[in-house]
Parts: C-alpha cells; sequence; structure tokens
C-alpha cells in the first residue's frame, strides 16, 4: 500500500500528478519576470470599494479552476477501483473411503434403466458429492482385502473424478479390510491441519481381512479428532454376485457389520447410516453434505473498474461552471 495505491484501489500513471507541480512552477516563472510597475506612483490609483461579487469571483473562480486542473490530473492518472466479490463457502478435509471388494459388483441397485451394480452406484452418487463440494479438499482410499490410496487429498476435483471412474470390483482383492481402510484413511487426513476432517467410509461387507482393527482405528480418530461417517450399502435378501471369467456367478446373501459400523461412528462422533437403495445412497450423501459444513469467506473473484470516465465527467462539469459564471455572475466589464 502506498499514496498511489491499496487493496481497493490504483493509479496507472500517478506520475500525472506531477503536471499541475510543473503548470503552477511555469506560471510563478512568468508571473516574476513582469514585476514592473506601469504607474510612477500608486497615489495616482484611488481606492474603489468591491461589491460582494467582486469578493466572492476569485475564490470561487479560482476553487473551479483548480477542481476542473485535480479532475484532469486524476482522469490522466489512469484511477482503477478493484471490487472483490466474497461469498460463503465450506471447507472441510473430507476422505472418501470406499469398499470394492468383489461383493460390490452385486446388481441389486435399481435404476431407471434396470438395474446397476453397488460399485457404479456408489460411483454415480459419489461424483455428484465431489461436483458439490468445490471449495473441499477431498481424497480417495479403496479398500477390498488391502487397502489402497486412488487420490490424495486435493482440490483438483477433476483428477480425483477420472480416478473414481477408473475404480473397478477386486482391484483390491475379494475380501474386505475395513480396519485397513480406515487406518490408511486415518494416516493421510491426521498431516492436514485444522479440525476440519472427515471420514466417509462405505462398506456392503463383514471386516475379514484386517490388519488393523476397526474399532482401534475408530478411537485412534477419536483422538485425532477426525469424525467417520459409515454407510452400510445393500439389503438381507440374497443376490447375484458375477464372477469373472465366462461363469454367471453365483447367488449368496452378503450382509454388512452394521454393528461395527454404528460402533465407529458413534466412537469417532460421525454418524452411521443404511442405503439399501440408489436413492436412499443420495439421500445419505446429501445429508452428509450438510452435516460436514463450515462457513467462512473468500474472495471469490474480482474484477477491475476504470474511472476515467467519472473523473472526466466532473472535469467537465466544473470547467463548464466556471466559464459559465465568468461570463455572467463573475463577468468583469472593462
Amino acid at each position: 500500500m502506498s499514496w498511489f495505491t491499496s487493496d481497493n484501489f490504483n493509479y496507472l500513471y500517478p506520475a500525472a500528478f506531477l503536471l499541475p507541480i510543473l503548470l503552477f512552477a511555469v506560471i510563478f516563472l512568468r508571473k516574476k519576470k513582469n514585476t514592473a510597475v506601469l504607474y510612477p506612483s500608486i497615489a495616482l490609483l484611488k481606492p474603489v470599494p468591491a461589491g460582494i461579487r467582486a469578493r466572492l469571483r476569485t475564490p470561487v473562480i479560482w476553487s473551479l479552476s483548480l477542481l476542473t486542473l485535480f479532475y484532469l490530473t486524476a482522469a490522466a492518472s489512469g484511477p482503477q477501483k478493484v471490487n472483490h466479490l466474497r461469498k460463503e463457502f465450506s471447507a472441510r478435509n473430507i476422505m472418501l473411503c470406499i469398499d470394492i471388494s468383489r461383493s460390490m459388483a452385486a446388481r441389486d441397485f435399481a435404476t431407471s434403466r434396470g438395474t446397476t451394480s453397488r460399485l457404479n452406484a456408489v460411483k454415480s452418487v459419489v461424483a455428484r458429492f465431489i461436483r458439490a463440494r468445490r471449495d473441499d479438499r477431498i481424497g480417495l482410499v479403496v479398500f477390498g482385502s488391502d487397502a489402497y490410496l486412488q487420490a490424495p487429498l486435493t482440490f483438483d476435483h477433476q483428477l480425483l473424478l477420472e480416478l473414481l471412474k477408473q475404480l473397478r470390483v477386486g482391484l483390491a482383492g475379494d475380501g474386505t479390510a475395513i480396519g485397513d481402510g480406515l487406518g490408511l484413511s486415518l494416516k493421510r487426513i491426521e498431516k492436514i491441519k485444522g479440525d476440519a476432517k472427515a471420514i466417509v467410509l462405505l462398506t456392503d461387507g463383514v471386516s475379514n481381512q484386517d490388519q488393523v482393527d476397526p474399532i482401534k482405528a475408530a478411537k485412534i480418530a477419536k483422538m485425532l479428532h477426525v469424525k467417520v461417517h459409515t454407510i452400510g450399502i445393500g439389503s438381507d435378501r440374497p443376490v447375484n454376485i458375477p464372477a469373472p471369467g465366462i461363469f454367471s456367478g453365483s447367488i449368496v446373501r452378503v450382509e454388512y457389520d452394521e454393528k461395527t459400523l454404528r460402533q465407529i461412528a458413534d466412537i469417532s462422533g460421525g454418524v452411521f447410516f443404511n442405503a439399501s437403495s440408489l436413492e436412499n445412497l443420495e439421500k445419505v450423501y446429501r445429508e452428509i453434505d450438510k452435516l460436514e459444513k463450515t462457513t467462512g469467506s473468500k474472495a471469490d473473484r474480482s474484477y477491475t473498474e476504470q474511472l476515467f470516465y467519472g473523473y472526466l465527467f466532473y472535469a467537465f462539469l466544473f470547467y463548464t461552471l466556471y466559464q459559465f459564471l465568468s461570463y455572467t455572475v463573475f463577468c468583469r466589464i472593462p
């Protein structure tokens, strides 16, 4: 910040303010050269009483002249105003932890075109969730028998959406390691400063291949002030799970461990949800979207407003007033 600039205002050509100084210097020097007295004695000049208009003429005319000069100079300096548009926004660090075990291939989620797999339903709903939270830093961990980091916490949501599209059933193994997925999510999110942290853990099965106990992981989450919202998807009805290759798959009953998921959520301060259909799943993520909001403000965008014509208008206005008064009210009669 300086004499000519601030956060919201600046001049492109501040040197223009030197022009009036140069002008007054020239006038002063010219007057200095013409200092000879035209009359031999001031006694010859009889004092004439001045009227009110004569007394006001000089201050008014000079004031209008100075105002005209000021606004002309200001216009020449290229004045600009920077306007910042501020808006409310939600700012969170959210790690999505998604089960991609073999059971997620079950096609029991109804759509307008028939049925789709659990994983495809999750991918479509999560994609909308990501797009709706453009101010958040979001990451992605996937798990089956093992847990993998698919995307670190990032503001690059376009990249995140591309990585989400690439998810396939069985890429992390056929088992379900809920504790490992939660543990890896905590490891990545604990490095982020601040308390605005949450993990959204989604699974359709029972933890069976963990190296990390899910309940212990939930207690660590509580210590780190990280809420874990858990989502159990699917129903207790038998479902067909397609098998790779030429086989059509097998019909099995797949149930998630509701007790463990509730415990994880309760311990960490999160919320447990059940989603047995695509509609339910969409409602769940809308609820999570409401739960994970922290308001703040930021300069969303800014634009520069040119003030040249405004200053030029005032210069013209004062000059017009100067001319009008000079030839009417304050007109000099020889």
